[in-house]
């Protein structure tokens, strides 16, 4: 993803969002196949395959373009995200799609600010522009001087119908969306229901209450519809605000029929729209919040379900229900709901009423703000930044603030730690209600050590052992011995003696392959073979050297059928070291030491390499990814992720 600069054009990363690969068994598919953001730019769909894909229909995903992080939320079925390949118009809630041969020509599509998904009523269903084959392109221009960088309001829909609801009952509440959709907050100053039957209309609304809307930001309007008599009712909603064509106006229409004879109706208090009060504390439980359902016909109301759905159901519950089955006439039941949030920030979902009226199904609007479950810093005096030599270790301190009523475990992962680098975290920290903890992270990186190469024997076959030594020195023992008995001064026994142990030593030393020449014209000769030739050294690539990746190492040798055997701890390789098959990976300091032996050769020489690794010079971003599980919970709760930067020089 880039962010397009709005004055050159200019483009500037944000970030990656990694797909995986394709996956040929479920077809061929070039990902992603589509990108859609909807309007505002506040959700990014991306249409690829999940972890879980098992073929069909090539579903979407959601992410924030943000932080390019996945939402929470099952994916868009196909059947939803037909308006891909749209482009949507900046101001009104419109998409148009080029369509291909034989429709030709444009659709056109209305769009819910919220989520961005289209719909098409009747008087848009049909193409325009047929003939022709294009792909519509649209740019910003100035209207009326004043252009989508200024204060923008988009309304979804642009009009609102009730149909079929009985005299003296309420209709079950329509949502309008109001949405910044420029550069600049909107201010929001009235809304205001008129016309021949205003007072059939009334709203609901958490619009004014915060009447600044800032960019991409929304607010619900709620319309509920009451006729007194049969016929029909027309009214306009008005919206005054500082944005282009203000005010908005959304047209209200509605029909309303004779009650039936023995019919249920339904009504809810609150009628459009729970909140939940206050910010309770991610990860914490709310105090319930009670809807009451109440049956205003003349026979039994059957309750068929009760369902919570939107991005955010699974923060909210129905802790109790007295709604379910029948509920007689003019009685009433409530629907209890907690709000427990796994995130922070505002939280939205929708309770869905299914039953026998006419009106059925009914919702309401649920919503509420929750607080992060831990704040995590840089303590005073600390920095997120931190700049060292390779070989050295990086240390961040940093603080965690358990949020109000928290109490639980933290648990840390680390990613972005370039090579040779290891990030370390705390496995598990335990907080506890608003007591700040403090802990650290530290990143080693790895310097280029310093190897002494081991010097190597060449382990040749010619080399001198010891018991040559010990030959050679009997052979010069039997010479002197031979010459002692032609000392003519010497007594006789002596010389017999003598002559007897020259005699003893002459024959081990025949036995044992070395002469040595006796006294009185003795002699003897030493036999030796041929020498044999030496197995050439082998050669290790690379040679050596210091790496700021790691190192695939092969050793070969010039000689035919000759066997490599090589070590990795620094000692002389033999015929028991490791034989050498294929390269091996290193990414860590290690002397590599090779010999080569072959069948009739003498042992070659010793090969010796230095590895030598370290982390490439660079500036670094570091994320440490958080998650909070709260006492006696097993709900995995989603943090803020933590912005380090590490510079290694």
């Amino acid at each position: 993803m880039y962010q397009v600069s709005t004055t050159d054009f200019s483009m500037s990363l944000v970030g990656n969002v990694p797909l995986g690969s394709q996956d040929t068994n479920y077809g061929t598919y070039l990902f992603p196949a589509s990108i859609y953001f909807s309007p505002g730019g506040n959700l990014l769909y991306v249409q690829a395959p999940p972890s879980d894909f098992t073929g069909g229909g090539l579903p979407f995903l959601v992410y924030n373009p943000q932080s390019l992080a996945p939402l929470p939320t099952a994916p868009i079925p196909v059947t939803n995200a037909t308006f891909l390949y749209g482009v949507a118009d900046p101001q009104p809630s419109f998409t148009y799609v080029g369509n291909s041969a034989p429709t030709n020509g444009i659709s056109v599509y209305q769009v819910d600010l919220s989520t961005g998904l289209p719909s098409q009523p009747s008087p848009i269903s049909s193409p325009f522009f047929q003939p022709t084959s294009i792909s519509p392109l649209f740019v910003t221009v100035e209207q009326n001087g004043q252009g989508i960088q200024a204060p923008t309001l988009g309304t979804s829909p642009a009009a609102i119908s009730f149909s079929s609801t009985t005299t003296g009952r309420s209709s079950g509440p329509q949502k309008i969306v109001l949405k910044s959709l420029g550069t600049q907050s909107v201010t929001l100053s009235s809304l205001q229901i008129s016309g021949a039957n205003a007072s059939e209309f009334t709203e609901t609304d958490n619009c004014l209450s915060s009447p600044v809307l800032p960019n991409n930001h929304s607010c619900t309007i709620s319309v509920t519809y009451s006729p007194t008599v049969v016929g029909s009712s027309q009214a306009i909603l008005f919206i005054a605000d500082n944005a282009a064509g203000s005010p908005q106006s959304i047209a209200l229409t509605g029909t309303s029929i004779t009650p039936a004879p023995g019919a249920p109706s339904v009504s809810l208090n609150p009628a459009s729209t729970l909140t939940f009060p206050g910010t309770p504390t991610q990860g914490t439980f709310t105090s319930p919040q009670s809807i009451t359902v109440t049956n205003s016909g003349n026979v039994s109301l059957q309750i068929l379900s009760a369902v919570l759905s939107g991005f955010n159901a699974s923060d909210f519950s129905i802790s109790s229900d007295t709604c379910s089955g029948s509920v007689a006439a003019n009685a009433s039941c409530t629907i209890a709901l907690v709000f427990s949030p796994i995130a922070s920030g505002i939280r939205t979902t929708t309770l869905t009423l299914t039953d026998s009226a006419a009106n059925s199904p009914q919702s309401l609007s649920i919503s509420g703000t929750a607080a992060p479950a831990a704040t995590i810093a840089s303590p005073t005096g600390s920095s997120t930044t931190a700049s060292v030599t390779a070989g050295q270790t990086a240390k961040f301190n940093l603080q965690v603030i358990p949020g109000v009523g928290f109490t639980g475990t933290l648990s840390f992962t680390c990613s972005g730690a370039p090579f040779g680098a290891t990030c370390t975290v705390p496995s598990a920290l335990s907080v506890t209600n608003g007591s700040p903890v403090s802990f650290t992270v530290s990143i080693s990186t790895l310097g280029a050590s310093q190897l002494t190469p081991t010097l190597a024997l060449p382990p040749s076959l010619t080399r001198p052992t010891p018991t040559l030594y010990f030959l050679a020195f009997f052979a010069a023992l039997c010479a002197l011995l031979l010459v002692i008995p032609s000392r003519r001064h010497l007594p006789p026994p002596a010389r017999v003696i003598s002559t007897a142990i020259a005699t003893v030593l002459s024959l081990f030393l025949v036995a044992s392959g070395v002469g040595c020449g006796g006294g009185a014209g003795g002699s003897s000769a030493t036999q030796s073979s041929p020498s044999a030739s030496t197995v050439a050294a082998p050669s290790i690539q690379p040679t050596g050297g210091t790496f700021t990746a790691p190192q695939s190492v092969s050793i070969t040798d010039s000689t035919a059928g000759a066997t490599i055997y090589f070590t990795t701890d620094g000692s002389t390789p033999s015929a028991s070291s490791s034989v050498y098959s294929a390269p091996f990976s290193l990414s860590s300091a290690t002397n590599v030491q090779a010999m080569a032996a072959a069948d009739g050769y003498n042992n070659s020489s010793s090969t010796s390499a230095n590895f030598k690794f370290r982390t490439p010079a660079a500036t670094y971003p570091i994320t440490i990814n958080v998650t909070a599980t709260a006492a006696g919970s097993s709900k995995l709760l989603q943090l803020n992720p933590i912005a380090l930067t590490l510079i290694v020089q």
